[in-house]
């Protein structure tokens, strides 16, 4: 009844706040541990409003404040992060005192690395702090390698400092390392892009699947390569890392292999690639529910093991900022999996270029997708294998 009662006047503590307060105040002097009990489950399951804050800045007033509001047997991590983003209003340093109460846990047993692990979660769910870096950077001597890489990539969201990834000692905390690559996705500098390639040559799947990853995430080519590459890898932490990176980009062009992939009899293969899967058809199918981008091949030709072909999209697409990522190309029925690109500059369109090396489809066909924002488009031509490089419209209307 008196969790009742608290709730009550929790929820009545507008209509007079004086009389509530005071209230408040009794409850938690005549029975602290219940007060906290109580006040938790009311912070948990109510919205905000002038008494759940009331009650709020009654327990920030006890010592063990900030491990209440982080117990992860009263709170989900988003629920933690919001209590504690409330109190920032009243403490702008609660983010480092978190940072610090993590860095000096001793015990190390199961609860006391779920707790320290659902702080983590919670610092990840807030925007970060530089003044908490000193704290975080003493876990990266914690023995629990969760802890570890967690707080690795905390700390490359809150610097944002590409040389972070390379201080990282992969030999010695391979899981650490991949996670200090993974905080810094999102960043295109040259330094962030040279982390993400030196990345992607470590032997070690997930370490270099995020190089790959960061490389898509700075729009350059080279990651759809390396995804390919480590799609086929002989290591099975690698095939499954890599249809996890595909999963991860949302370009369908990954489809097919992925398919094969969820064929695979190892179980850490198959079901990255099932998830991975939903993920692509899942956009695909949103892509498609717009009307397609008109596009077309006005010239495909084959000499000499190189293919080239273009590709045309009326003058609504000179608006879009579109380079290779945006292309996907199948020979026949297979992929390309690498090609160069250039944009031509024809008067009255936007006209692409791609080639590829390799051996002519028995169809002679080639297929050209484009995948953006906002929507998607295809074509398929017919691959002249003349010097003079014929456009196809006039070879169709020379056999007519």
């Amino acid at each position: 009844m008196k969790g009742e009662r608290l709730k009550d006047l929790t929820d009545k503590f507008g209509a007079n706040r004086l009389a509530a307060a005071k209230a408040i105040r009794d409850c938690n002097a005549a029975d602290p541990a219940r007060f906290v009990a109580e006040a938790a489950a009311i912070l948990r399951d109510s919205a905000d409003h002038a008494g759940t804050r009331f009650l709020l800045a009654t327990l920030s007033m006890r010592p063990d404040f900030l491990r209440i509001l982080c117990d992860p047997n009263r709170f989900a991590a988003p629920q933690s992060a919001a209590l504690v983003r409330q109190a920032k209003a009243v403490d702008p340093r609660i983010e480092v005192k978190l940072a610090q109460m993590i860095a000096t846990l001793g015990d190390h047993s199961d609860t006391a690395t779920a707790f320290a692990a659902h702080c983590l979660e919670v610092l990840s769910e807030l925007s970060g702090d530089a003044a908490s870096l000193p704290a975080l950077r003493e876990l990266l001597s914690s023995p629990n390698p969760r802890i570890r890489s967690k707080a690795a990539l905390l700390i490359g969201h809150i610097s944002r400092n590409p040389q972070w990834a390379k201080w990282i000692d992969i030999k010695q905390d391979p899981r650490v390392a991949a996670n200090a690559v993974e905080s810094i996705w999102g960043l295109d500098a040259d330094a962030a892009k040279t982390v993400f390639r030196e990345a992607a040559e470590f032997p070690h799947a997930r370490q270099a699947v995020n190089g790959a990853i960061g490389l898509y995430l700075a729009r350059k080519f080279q990651a759809i390569v390396l995804l390919f590459r480590f799609a086929r890898h002989k290591d099975v932490h690698f095939r499954a890392s890599a249809a996890w990176g595909m999963g991860r980009t949302g370009d369908p062009r990954f489809l097919a292999i992925l398919e094969g992939l969820a064929q695979e009899r190892e179980d850490p293969v198959r079901m990255a690639a099932e998830r991975a899967l939903t993920v692509l058809r899942r956009r695909l199918q949103v892509l498609k529910q717009v009307p397609a981008i008109p596009i077309h091949i006005p010239m495909a030709t084959f000499q000499t093991g190189e293919h080239t072909v273009q590709v045309a999209l009326g003058e609504e697409a000179a608006k879009m900022r579109l380079d290779a990522l945006h292309f996907a190309i199948s020979n026949g029925p297979a992929p390309v999996e690498e090609f160069s690109f250039a944009q031509l500059e024809p008067a009255g369109g936007t006209l692409y270029e791609c080639r590829f090396r390799g051996p002519q489809a028995s169809t002679r066909m080639v297929k050209v997708e484009l995948f953006t924002s906002q929507g998607c488009g295809e074509s398929t031509g017919f691959e002249l294998s003349d010097a003079a490089r014929v456009p196809i419209a006039e070879f169709v209307r020379k056999l007519v």
